[in-house]
């Protein structure tokens, strides 16, 4: 059973330095047991320790746990998806004049308290006589479009109503966090004289949402996650510790990870080998990872 799972971010553009001292923002190194750097030629066996080290935007260096091959159980690389957002299209029927019709939007990435709250915006339209279905979803778009707190985009023409979630930029909020992708149900109704919502119209679900992968807040997000590992822990209370990133604003990643098994010994009543799972995660700019990729292979495949 996995009691302990460690792991650490460091994100690289992809560029080798010859060594340590040469290293500049964003390049990687990967030493060897005497501080040498490990070259595509060497001969290598899997007893041998290995180190990755990244340099910071600000300077500073990052370090990885120590890898030996043969304590690498396995190494994915996961290249960049562009996110997707979600679409639904709303088709109104011809209404009747002096019926009421709601359209309801519910924010189903809003789960902040609990699952019980989501965020629903709920808009309604009176059919006036001479009424038709490309009026009234004329005047939905525009409800739609005016509300501030709509997480949606409304769009098309005619009776068709197109519902398309909004992007969430990579902006940061306060505290450093980032929101996530907004998803959503609709629901099209008319409204009878006795407060009873009957079905109208129809919904369908155009294009599914993709949170993709390797967009930088996701990565950003993880390396965030990781931090109390090096002893940031304050992520709610003022001052927020800001903590040592690697990951850079703007920039799409692949991913690299390599799973390890750490053995050490115990001082508890429990002798011999315990394991414990380690975890390097590597983001590498979207198509810069060839050559790192074939190093970290090298060694889990020494």
């Amino acid at each position: 059973m996995v009691t302990n799972r460690v792991y650490r971010v460091l994100a690289t553009n992809g560029t080798e330095a010859a060594s340590v001292a040469a290293l500049t923002a964003g390049q990687y190194v990967i030493l060897k047991e005497d501080g040498s750097k490990l070259a595509t030629a060497d001969t290598i066996t899997d007893e041998d320790f290995f180190t990755i080290v990244v340099k910071a935007p600000n300077g500073e260096l990052v370090f990885s746990s120590r890898l030996r091959g043969k304590d690498i159980k396995q190494v994915n690389n996961g290249a960049y998806r562009a996110r997707v957002e979600q679409v639904s299209t709303v088709t109104v029927a011809a209404p009747t004049a002096g019926q009421e019709y709601n359209l309801a939007i519910i924010n189903t990435s809003d789960k902040e308290i609990l699952t019980m709250r989501q965020n629903k915006r709920s808009y309604s339209v009176p059919a006036v006589v001479g009424e038709t279905a490309t009026t009234l979803a004329d005047k939905f778009r525009t409800k739609i479009n005016d509300d501030p707190a709509s997480v949606v985009t409304a769009s098309g023409s005619g009776a068709s109503i197109i519902l398309t979630a909004d992007s969430i930029a990579s902006t940061a909020d306060l505290i450093g966090e980032y929101q996530s992708q907004y998803t959503f149900e609709v629901f099209l109704s008319e409204v009878n004289n006795f407060g009873y919502a009957l079905a109208f119209g129809s919904v369908a679900a155009t294009t599914a949402a993709d949170p993709g992968a390797g967009n930088f807040d996701q990565v950003r997000t993880l390396e965030q996650r990781g931090q109390g590992y090096v002893g940031v822990t304050n992520r709610t209370k003022w001052p927020v510790e800001p903590g040592l990133y690697t990951t850079v604003s703007g920039v799409n990643y692949d991913v690299i990870i390599v799973e390890a098994e750490r053995e050490y010994e115990s001082n508890s009543a429990t002798f011999g080998l315990v394991q414990s799972p380690v975890s390097v995660i590597i983001p590498v700019t979207s198509g810069a990872g060839v050559a790192l990729l074939a190093l970290i292979n090298k060694i889990a495949n020494a």
